[in-house]
C-alpha cells in the first residue's frame, strides 16, 4: 500500500513517476529604469500616485476609500464673525455672521452629506443672537441713564464749580 499514489489530474501532465513537473516562477513586474521620468499623478493634486507594477494597492484597515466630507468655509467664517462680534462692531458684525450662517446652512443641506459644519452654525446663530440682545439691552440702559440725568439736572451736580467769593 505504500506504493499507491495519489489521484492526479488528468488534466495535469505527468512525467510517469506520478509527479507533476514543478511550476515555472510567476512573471516579475517590469521595473522602471531609474532615468525614467515619472509622470505626475492621474488624479491631479493630492490624488495617491499609481499603483508600482500594474496592481492596485491593498486597502488599509479602518481607511474609508471614499472621500470625507469637508466642513464648510461660510460655517467657519460664521462662527469667527460671531465670536469677534463680541469686540469689534458688536451689531454689524453679528448681523454679518447671521447672513454667513445662513448661507452656510443653506449650503449645507444641500450637499447631501459631503459638507459638515452645521454646529457651527447653530454655536455660530446662537452667539451672535445673544451678543444681539446684549447690546440692545445695554443701548436701552445708556437711553434711560441719558434720559434720566437731563430730566434732573440737580441730581448729577453733586461737584460744583469754583466760584471766588466777592464779599
Amino acid at each position: 500500500m505504500s506504493d499507491q499514489q495519489p489521484p492526479q489530474d488528468p488534466a495535469q501532465p505527468n512525467d510517469g513517476a506520478g509527479q507533476q513537473p514543478p511550476m515555472p516562477p510567476p512573471p516579475a513586474a517590469p521595473v522602471p529604469s531609474p532615468a525614467a521620468p515619472v509622470p505626475p499623478p492621474a488624479g491631479g493634486y493630492g490624488a495617491p500616485p499609481p499603483p508600482a507594477g500594474g496592481y492596485a494597492p491593498a486597502p488599509a484597515y479602518g481607511v474609508p476609500q471614499t472621500p470625507m466630507p469637508q466642513t464648510n468655509n461660510n460655517a467657519i467664517i460664521a462662527l469667527v464673525l460671531s465670536i469677534v462680534s463680541w469686540a469689534v462692531c458688536p451689531i454689524v458684525a453679528a448681523i454679518v455672521a447671521l447672513v454667513f450662517a445662513s448661507k452656510a446652512k443653506k449650503e449645507i443641506e444641500q450637499s447631501g452629506g459631503w459638507q459638515t459644519g452645521s454646529g457651527f452654525v447653530t454655536a455660530a446663530k446662537i452667539i451672535a443672537w445673544i451678543n444681539i440682545a446684549f447690546m440692545i439691552v445695554v443701548l436701552i440702559f445708556y437711553v434711560i441713564l441719558i434720559a434720566f440725568v437731563i430730566s434732573n439736572p440737580g441730581v448729577v451736580d453733586t461737584y460744583p464749580t469754583y466760584t471766588p467769593y466777592n464779599g
